[in-house]
């Protein structure tokens, strides 16, 4: 079948250019550090003189983040507005981290020198082109939520049970993870064509991407619901794994840390292969 004939190829274009999901990981590690040491000192600053802070070693505990969120607010809102600066970062960084990639598939060569010229060349073509498409995203959510909660109301007014406010809600859940699927499959088709084509005009090749992805509407989205799948199961595999590790001792941390790096780096390989699946 086409569709697994694509994802498996899309595997090996993505295990093809390591250098390129390397400096991507890095990128995102680096991102995830600085929330990550905020976090750590929020936590000590708080508890890590206290047994609670070995509470929250052997697992989560329900009764000490409350604790933490009831008493230490100042220093969760802090976390909080950090997390949305990385986000933010994040969001101006991922145009060049695309360019990079789609720039390095199209040339055939893994050398940070086509990842850097390709993320330079197409950075704000492919910064309008995100914005665009993350207004589309917000609108649409915003009229599905509101649909949903309008229906919710109703349901829960008028019915007997909730089982019909349940079912709309979950409906309208998927609804709009198929539309995302969508419009980040139109969004990349055109940063593909733009790329192939050496053309920075938006419109034009987000039309003939929007025709081209049409055409094969299920096949894209049973291809994004596939790679969706994978990613779920990959995640609580990876997570199943690591939490069978009783990191005791400092060689057994090390492991448990040196595993949750390579997760990342896969993380980083199953979306670059969607990527690759998607413009075979």
């Amino acid at each position: 079948m086409k569709l697994f004939t694509n994802s498996i190829s899309g595997f090996n274009e993505a295990f093809k250019f390591k250098r390129s999901a390397g400096y991507i990981f890095v990128i995102q590690l680096f991102l995830g550090l600085l929330v990550g040491v905020l976090t750590i000192n929020y936590v000590n600053s708080s508890i890590g003189s206290s047994t609670n802070l070995m509470k929250i070693i052997e697992g989560y505990n329900h009764d000490v983040f409350q604790d933490l969120l009831r008493f230490e607010s100042t220093g969760w809102s802090m976390i909080k507005s950090f997390i949305w600066l990385v986000l933010l970062i994040y969001l101006f960084l991922g145009p060049f981290i695309m360019g990079g990639l789609l720039s390095s598939y199209h040339s055939g060569l893994d050398k940070w020198s086509i990842f850097w010229r390709g993320g330079s060349q197409w950075y704000f073509p492919f910064l309008k082109l995100n914005l665009i498409v993350l207004f589309f995203i917000f609108l649409v959510g915003a009229i599905m939520g509101v649909i949903g909660f309008f229906f919710t109301n109703y349901s829960l007014e008028n019915m007997l049970s909730e089982i019909p406010a349940l079912a709309a809600i979950f409906g309208l859940i998927f609804l709009l993870i198929l539309y995302v699927i969508h419009i980040v499959t139109i969004s990349t088709k055109t940063k593909w064509n733009m790329i192939r084509e050496n053309d920075i005009l938006i419109w034009n090749n987000f039309k003939m991407a929007g025709s081209e992805v049409r055409k094969k509407f299920m096949y894209f989205i049973l291809l994004g619901l596939l790679f969706l799948v994978l990613s779920l199961v990959f995640a609580l595999l990876a997570n199943a794994i690591i939490n069978l590790i009783p990191e005791s001792g400092f060689v057994l941390m090390l492991i448990a840390f040196l595993m949750q790096l390579l997760v990342l780096f896969f993380r980083v390989i199953l979306r670059n292969a969607y990527y690759a699946a998607m413009l075979k």
